[in-house]
């Protein structure tokens, strides 16, 4: 689905982007996203998503104050920008950088990333907002995300490949050092072509128990497989992505 015309684009970014560093700028209750390694640290499992812009942290949403912003700045760089399978930087290198702003269980974000497409569009630029929430353990994540691809230029006059997704994910900590994570997602007009697109994963992470490394320190490893749906083709992906730091 199209936003139709670049100043609808613009407009709608702008607005994402003012949600998201409002909290920057309002004094009194404001939290810093990073804190200190403790000896459980939570686990980023990536489900095929876009790495720096995608909806990904599993962070119950209980240990933070109700009445707290939280703002969350990431950034990253890859050798081949692949998203489920599929090269979006034509298997040259892309970096990204996002931004995110919480308030009780409630999120909203928007990042910005390299791409190099058949439309030759600037940049891809993905505005998401959502909710998450900690139910008997389990960390839920119910958000949607709208991509945009300013600046196209080989398709003059037609609507551009801009399309939005819906995504659901839960994840939850199994043994003292394990988490597992399920996720599905779901586009009715992946990049405006008419055809609809689904995907699911799954995902486990183990953390590397804290009495083996320096003092605040933490790291962990995460590994996930997906299945895609494009209108009647179907393709599986796996995800390795490296280490958080």
């Amino acid at each position: 689905m199209s936003v139709g015309g670049p100043r609808r684009k613009l407009l709608a970014v702008a607005l994402v982007a003012g949600a998201t560093l409002l909290p920057a700028v309002i004094g009194g209750n404001l939290a810093l996203a990073q804190t200190p390694a403790q000896t459980s640290p939570e686990i980023a499992i990536n489900l095929g998503g876009r790495g720096w812009s995608s909806p990904s942290s599993n962070v119950d949403e209980t240990k933070r104050s109700a009445d707290q912003f939280s703002f969350e700045a990431r950034g990253g760089f890859a050798t081949d920008y692949m998203y489920r399978g599929t090269t979006l930087s034509d298997h040259k290198p892309a970096v990204g950088a996002a931004f995110e702003a919480a308030f009780s269980m409630f999120y909203a974000g928007v990042a910005v990333a390299s791409v190099k497409l058949p439309t030759q569009p600037s940049a891809e630029i993905s505005a998401s907002a959502g909710l998450r929430k900690t139910i008997a353990d389990i960390n839920f994540d119910l958000g949607a995300t709208y991509f945009l691809y300013p600046g196209e230029t080989a398709v003059a006059g037609a609507e551009g490949i801009d399309y939005w997704e819906a995504a659901f994910r839960a994840d939850k900590r199994i043994a003292e050092f394990i988490h597992i994570a399920g996720g599905f997602a779901y586009s009715p007009n992946v990049s405006n072509t008419g055809a609809w697109g689904a995907y699911a994963a799954g995902g486990v992470g183990v953390e590397v128990p804290s009495r083996f490394l320096p003092l605040d320190i933490a790291v962990s490893f995460t590994g996930g497989g997906g299945y895609s749906w494009f209108g009647n083709h179907r393709r599986s992906s796996v995800v390795l992505p490296c280490p958080p730091i």
